[in-house]
């Protein structure tokens, strides 16, 4: 599904704010970036996403994601830790109804705030690029200058919004021109293992014990809590095998 979202500025007067359009597989990494190309930041800081409102209901204590420290292999920022890793959590898991919201934090000294808020749930459509955005309000301010907006009087230029909404989605395409589902990019096969369970099976050789009512399932688990399931069965056409993932 296609999940519609508008993205405004918070404390900026007028307002400014951008509706995109993003397949609910996407990572919060992935809405990171679209999140930086629709307002024309350079993601030379820090960010992270706090959850308010999920599944239609409001967050009563702060629930934290953003980016995992590969070294350490842990969430952090500023020595304070994430709860998720945004690599790792879809879309789909946070907002599921409309009028779920998320806070996108950009640059903990400027701490530019962005409200996140799912407005609908769309069926895809083909010959659609996504993500896309459908509609842009005003230019966003430049990078570290939350100091003039406090301190100095800032003009808000109004724009053609058009142009910038195809100068957006072209930049969109560009930056997600080779984007494949979190499941398919960030799953990395244990060949070894896979190896060793592949010699077991041939061990085993269930084809020559098992009957047409019959299923022979292996089950292990995999990192970042996925498991999966191996199952094989005979039929009257031979032997037939399947994988689930959950």
């Amino acid at each position: 599904m296609i999940y519609q979202l508008k993205i405004t500025l918070k404390y900026i007067k007028p307002p400014i704010w951008r509706r995109v359009e993003v397949r609910d597989s996407m990572t919060f990494y992935d809405l990171h970036r679209i999140i930086q190309n629709s307002f024309d930041w350079e993601d030379y800081h820090l960010h992270s996403f706090d959850i308010k409102r999920s599944a239609g209901t409001s967050t009563n204590h702060l629930i934290t994601i953003g980016p995992m420290n590969q070294e350490k292999n842990q969430v952090f920022s500023f020595g304070f830790g994430y709860d998720y890793d945004e690599k790792k959590v879809i879309l789909k898991e946070i907002f599921q109804n409309e009028k779920d919201r998320v806070l996108y934090v950009y640059d903990f000294g400027d701490n530019w705030e962005h409200d996140i808020v799912l407005e609908k749930i769309i069926p895809e459509e083909n010959d659609i690029f996504y993500p896309r955005c459908t509609k842009v309000m005003r230019l966003a301010p430049e990078e570290d200058s939350r100091g003039e907006s406090i301190f100095d009087d800032v003009v808000i230029k109004e724009i053609d919004g058009k142009s910038l909404m195809n100068e957006i989605n072209q930049s969109l395409a560009n930056e997600f021109e080779n984007w494949l589902p979190q499941s398919f990019e960030n799953y990395d096969d244990d060949w070894s293992e896979l190896l060793d369970l592949a010699e077991e099976f041939k061990k085993l050789q269930p084809w020559k014990w098992m009957d047409d009512d019959q299923i022979y399932c292996r089950q292990r688990s995999r990192n970042r809590g996925i498991n999966l399931l191996l199952c094989n069965g005979r039929g009257w056409d031979g032997i037939w095998s399947c994988r689930f993932y959950w």
